[in-house]
């Protein structure tokens, strides 16, 4: 995938529609997480927020997003997620996947 290729170490993840043709994979939700992002959680307080919001325009849904503040106080976004709609569902998917793929590298909990 071009993402991956120009940012080595990014976490792309697809969740295909279980009802799209054999020959078309239809996603429904998509997750990514920059490598630079994932590295710089060790200078964060371990601390995650998350939230959504609507996509406006051509291409409708919701857009999942998980952040947290470096010790500058500054916020890091970490983690990203497109889909077709907000669910428990959805939230589930994405948290799942923010727990396989983004690690602390201290071993901590996030809370």
């Amino acid at each position: 995938m071009a993402l991956q290729q120009a940012n080595p170490g990014t976490v792309v993840q697809w969740l295909h529609h279980p009802y799209s043709p054999i020959d078309c994979s239809v996603f429904k939700n998509v997750f990514w997480a920059f490598r630079p992002s994932i590295e710089a959680i060790t200078f964060c307080i371990p601390l995650i927020s998350i939230d959504a919001t609507h996509l406006r325009g051509t291409y409708k849904g919701k857009i999942l997003m998980a952040v947290s503040k470096n010790a500058n106080n500054m916020i890091l976004p970490i983690a990203y997620a497109l889909g077709d709609e907000e669910t428990n569902k959805s939230w589930k998917w994405f948290l799942q996947q923010f727990a396989d793929n983004v690690e602390d590298p201290q071993g901590e909990s996030f809370v």
